[in-house]
């Protein structure tokens, strides 16, 4: 019965494991390679299928169709060849009942009985039932672990004579087997051992475990050897085994079962019961151990196999030989397809590694070719399931292998004949933290272009995160490398994310993950180069410059015994075969080819060559490269060689013309012609023109005309490099230079925008559209204008920014934002230099010694003293500074506790609190950032503006007016960043309108409500008194003005000018609404100064109407 090993492991069908071996078996005995790893039955995943490509999957087809070849040889009567023909360019085979196995069991039955194994006439054994018997004298101990051998020399005059010789010694070996003259695979339990060159008796080859229990005994005695294993389970399993084997002087042996609880070993492998002489080419003989007795055998190796084949399995081994029965050995690769369904295995697609002679890949090198029919071409055979497991259209995704198409899934099975196996050097040490699964795909953490070997194509979001934007359609520069179509220097560097934050679990490792497009994960960018894998694993050999670059596949379509392929399914199976070598040609940016057609290989037409600068011959890195006939594009890291394949699409074609367009940054394209003859390589260098360079200058300006110092950032894009930017400085005059910049041309470089950062108080500035021509300097002046008021970000990292820009901005403000996380203390001091004397003063999440340091309170302390209005908002601010005489003294509050109530009030009738009513500080529309809202105490002058909804009395934000020193604070016990969005409650622009209209002394009085009342006319009154006289205590003029509705107007502002045309005081600057208004003046300018005596105008502007009167100061 044939084993279920050929597509056993499991692991995605988009994506194959490890596979790493030596020698093949058929070599002898001690011939060491990389450990097979033992892994456990795997099933598909809710998800998808999964791939059977594992380190061990030759080994497991070999012995598969070792198996039943065993089995064939038995059976009477002979079975006839499968008939092979071709339709096209496919074979295809008819299974003749040996190349399909269906699902069967075939359990272990043999305990309680005793088997003795005799020397006949024919050079064979002869097998009988005897009388059960059991010799409980099992000898001395032998210190066994897992997977170990142990050599014990015979004594007492004993040797043993088996297959044509005499032994003084055996091996005995903890996996149920004993082997004459040497050992299998010393390392790890392997089947295959069984037919090795190696003479091999087998209780019960098993992957069995000393080490975990039971204990191993051996007995010499004068006609006798007997070898016990008592008691000892299966790797991984709980079960108990316990068998013995006696050997006998005459070279017959008896095998005796107490108590054996394997029934079907648990890893998929079959468990073997018999003997070998240890002649691999000799004939085989697959028997019934249960069915006695067996005689006149004469065969090389006579055994049973108990084995679970759990779906329709195909020996891989066999088929091959069928190909190559018709087929000449000219093929790097076998692509297997299926008529028929595979019974439910859990699998899409895997490879068999065949052959590799290539350094360099993190693995080692072995030969099977001459086991499968080839001559010494076959690299690797790839199943692909069943045909209609795959949508019609090769292209398409499905998601029974995690969204990828029929070619993706190919893709990797294909590459799997080079990768992904490599680790890197990590700090001195070998690191497999760019592996994944298996050990034999990239970790789903590693940046690799969306390559089909998995990981991700990884966007660096320039925040400590990174999203997938990518996913198993490509193959990546290191896939190139490793396939041997480009050298290392052409690999640019790339990044794995260390320390990821996303627990992922697949598979039992955290990179295990199949690609999955939109995934956002936090972590530690390592870049990594080529250089750090060559380190590891060694240079490629053959490199780059010898490895071959053109490839073939053979198709092979199986039918069951008996069926006939419908022709639907055989035109998907070409469609399926002739979109591979576009596809691979694509995805390798025209270096590598696949053919695919049976018959004479098609010739290749190359075009290649060295592209240098034509100032100084200096090699181009970043280079791009096109060939516009096939849509081909290449990337060129470093090295400045550019490659072109095509493929003929008949024996005799035509020459190709070949359009060639080169692209670098700093250089004018260059676009040439060639005809390419196929079969030929065109050696085409080529020269790049730099582009020519110019300037970008300007002065920058205040609106008086003065220079303004600034720090400017040119923004640069192309289509050949990743975009960059230049930085520049302007002089105390304003003057700016950005010299040696490229000219702007299409795709190659384009100045996207000129960003001016200029010193406090002055606006950001962005200019667009700008174009750097040859000759003359390229002119941008500017003239800036200052901040309508100045945004202090004190959150420790610089966070909730753009909920106080966002609505100042709606306000019809426009705020100069001072980051203290990036920049230090703001200079409060240069508050007077805006248009609004207000400053608002945000703490986001600072808690304990991170809110309002030493240094900020003494800053805030000297601008109150200078008359300032200051608005601070920000949990936690009361409760750190508790005590602390700047909250006592300044703010007149005290701290009483956290409030974790999310509805706040405005104090009705209070200038700040009455127009927000309701104020919602947590759900949608803003920063849900409020866990520790601050209960205040108002002391002194304070007054309570905002108030908790649920706790009675309980006030969370004041307002404060000092006489002495002309200052105003508002102060909240929350942060404004935290209001949201909800109908009938305050927005934040209400919150801030409120506070910034009281703390400017601009909110004017509305005279009246209702919209029947409303003035129909824009009108400024006479102020009264005028003169205003004031030296007197307390004395103000009023002015009254009235507002028409006007959908046209955001603002309405009401300003005091001296006749030299100076602002001296800002009385309002609030957002529009209709109605009828009074103001006042105190005679103090914006500094809280007092004015001189003489004329002033005072202004009303809303958007295009305006109007002016005079008023007289007499101190």
């Amino acid at each position: 019965m044939p084993s279920a090993l050929t597509t056993r492991w499991l692991f995605i069908g988009l994506f194959a494991s490890i596979f790493s071996l030596t020698r093949p078996h058929s070599a002898l005995a001690e011939s060491t390679r990389r450990n097979k790893p033992r892994l456990n039955h795997g099933t598909a995943t809710s998800t998808g299928l999964v791939c059977g490509t594992y380190e061990g999957n030759m080994l497991d087809a070999l012995i598969a169709n070792r198996i039943q070849r065993a089995r064939i040889e038995s059976s009477l009567p002979k079975l006839s060849p499968a008939r092979t023909y071709t339709v096209g360019d496919l074979v295809v085979i008819e299974d003749d009942g040996t190349l399909v196995s269906e699902p069967s069991t075939n359990a272990f039955d043999l305990d309680q009985r005793l088997l003795h194994f005799a020397p006949n006439a024919n050079g064979g054994y002869d097998v009988t039932a005897g009388t059960f018997a059991f010799d409980n004298t099992v000898g001395a101990v032998l210190n066994a672990g897992d997977d170990t051998n142990h050599n014990i020399a015979f004594t007492s005059g004993f040797s043993f004579a088996f297959a044509g010789q005499t032994w003084n010694s055996v091996w005995i070996r903890s996996n149920g087997n004993v082997t004459l003259g040497g050992i299998g695979n010393p390392d790890f339990y392997d089947p295959n051992d069984f037919f090795l060159a190696l003479p091999m008796i087998a209780p019960l080859f098993a992957d069995l475990n000393p080490l975990a229990g039971g204990r191993i005994h051996y007995r010499q005695a004068a006609d006798r050897f007997v070898i016990t294993w008592e008691n000892v389970p299966e790797f991984n399993n709980n079960n108990s085994n316990t068998m013995q084997l006696t050997l006998f002087a005459s070279g017959a042996f008896d095998i005796a079962y107490n108590g054996v609880g394997l029934v079907v070993p648990i890893n998929g492998e079959p468990t073997l019961v018999g003997l070998t002489k240890g002649n691999p080419s000799a004939a085989l003989q697959s028997v019934n151990l249960s069915n006695l007795p067996i005689n006149g055998s004469s065969a090389g190796a006579l055994f049973e196999a108990f084995e679970q084949i759990v779906f329709r399995e195909v020996d891989i081994v066999a088929t091959a030989k069928r190909f190559y029965a018709v087929q000449p050995d000219s093929f790097d690769q076998l692509v297997l397809l299926t008529d028929f369904d595979l019974l439910g295995a859990d699998f899409a697609a895997l490879y068999n590694g065949v052959r590799n002679e290539v350094l360099g890949l993190g693995m080692n090198q072995y030969d099977f070719t001459s086991q499968v029919g080839s001559a010494g071409r076959l690299q690797g055979f790839l199943h692909m399931n069943h045909l209609n497991l795959w949508p019609d259209d090769p292209n398409t995704p499905t998601p029974i292998v995690f969204n990828a198409s029929y070619l993706d899934v190919l893709g990797q099975e294909a590459e799997h004949e080079w990768g992904a196996y490599v680790r890197f050097n990590r700090e001195g040490q070998a690191s497999d933290l760019t592996l994944g699964r298996g050990l034999g795909h990239w970790s789903f953490f590693l940046d690799t272009e969306g390559s089909v070997m998995e990981g991700n194509g990884w966007r660096d979001n320039n925040n400590g995160t990174f999203t997938t934007v990518r996913a198993s359609d490509n193959f990546s520069l290191l896939d190139h490398y490793l396939i041997g179509l480009r050298p290392a220097e052409e690999v640019a560097p790339f990044f794995l994310i260390e320390n990821p934050n996303q627990a992922f679990n697949c598979y039992g490792r955290n990179g295990d993950c199949a690609p999955e497009l939109g995934v956002t994960v936090s972590g530690v960018k390592r870049l990594i180069s080529v250089h750090d894998i060559i380190a590891t694993e060694g240079q490629r050999n053959p490199s780059a410059s010898t490895s071959p670059k053109v490839f073939r596949q053979g198709y092979i379509y199986l039918l069951r015994q008996g069926a006939t392929a419908s022709q639907q399914n055989l035109d998907k199976a070409e469609r399926f075969r002739a979109a591979w070598p576009h596809y691979f040609s694509d995805r390798t940016d025209g270096r590598g080819i696949f053919q695919t057609q049976l018959g004479v290989a098609l010739p290749v037409a190359t075009v290649a060559g060295l592209v240098t600068s034509a100032r100084n011959g200096s090699v181009i890195k970043n280079l791009e490269a096109r060939l516009l006939e096939k849509n081909f594009v290449q990337p060129v890291y470093a090295g400045g060689h550019y490659a072109f394949r095509a493929l003929a699409a008949t024996a005799n074609p035509a020459p190709l013309q070949a359009t060639i367009v080169l692209r670098a940054y700093p250089y004018l394209p260059d676009t040439s012609t060639v005809m390419l003859a196929y079969g030929t390589t065109l050696q085409h260098p080529r020269q790049l023109q730099p582009l020519p360079q110019s300037t970008l200058q300007g002065t920058l300006r205040n609106a008086a005309g003065a220079g303004v110092r600034a720090n400017l950032t040119l923004f640069v894009s192309s289509e050949v490099v990743d975009d960059f930017t230049l930085t520049a400085t302007s002089d105390a005059q304003g003057k700016f230079a950005f010299s040696d910049l490229f000219i702007s041309f299409p795709g190659m470089i384009e100045y996207d925008r000129l960003v001016i950062e200029p010193e406090i108080p002055y606006l950001s500035k962005t200019v667009t559209s700008l174009a750097i021509n040859a000759g003359a300097p390229t002119v941008v002046d500017a003239t800036l204008e200052p901040a309508d008021l100045l945004l202090v970000n004190d959150d420790p990292a610089g966070a909730f920014q753009s909920f106080y820009q966002t609505s100042l901005q709606a306000l019809g403000l426009a705020p100069y934002v001072w980051s203290q996380a990036q920049r230090g203390v703001a200079p409060l001091s240069q508050a007077p230099l805006f248009k609004n004397r207000a400053i608002i003063w945000y703490t986001g999440n600072a808690s304990g010694a991170n809110v309002l340091t030493q240094a900020e309170r003494d800053s805030l302390s000297a601008y109150l003293d200078r008359g300032g209005r200051l608005f601070l908002t920000g949990q936690n601010i009361a409760e750190s500074l508790s005590g602390n005489a700047f909250l006592n003294n300044r703010l007149h509050v005290s701290f009483v506790r956290n409030l974790n109530d999310a509805i706040l009030h405005g104090v009705k009738g209070d200038p700040v609190g009455n127009g927000i009513r309701n104020i919602a500080t947590s759900g949608a529309g803003g920063a849900n950032n409020q866990n520790s809202r601050d209960h205040l105490q108002p002391e002194g002058v304070a007054q309570a503006c905002v108030v908790f909804d649920t706790t009675s009395n309980a006030v969370v934000g004041v307002r404060v007016a000092n006489a002495a020193t002309n200052s105003r604070v508002v102060f909240l016990g929350f942060g404004v960043e935290a209001v949201a969005s909800r109908a009938g409650f305050a927005s934040r622009e209400d919150v801030l309108r409120s506070a910034l209209d009281w703390l400017n002394g601009t909110t004017a009085v509305k005279e009246q409500d209702g919209s029947q009342d409303l003035p129909t006319a824009f009108e400024l009154s006479a102020s009264f008194p005028n003169p205003l006289h004031a030296g007197l205590a307390g004395a103000t003029t009023i002015i009254r003005y009235q507002l028409p509705p006007e959908a046209s107007s955001k603002r309405v502002t009401l300003r005091v000018y001296d006749v030299l045309g100076r602002a001296v005081r800002t009385l309002v600057d609030a957002t529009y609404q209709p109605g009828q208004f009074t103001a006042q003046w105190d005679g103090l300018d914006a500094q809280g100064s007092a004015a001189v005596s003489g004329v002033y105008f005072y202004k009303l502007e809303a958007g295009a109407q305006q109007a002016v009167r005079k008023l007289v100061l007499i101190r």
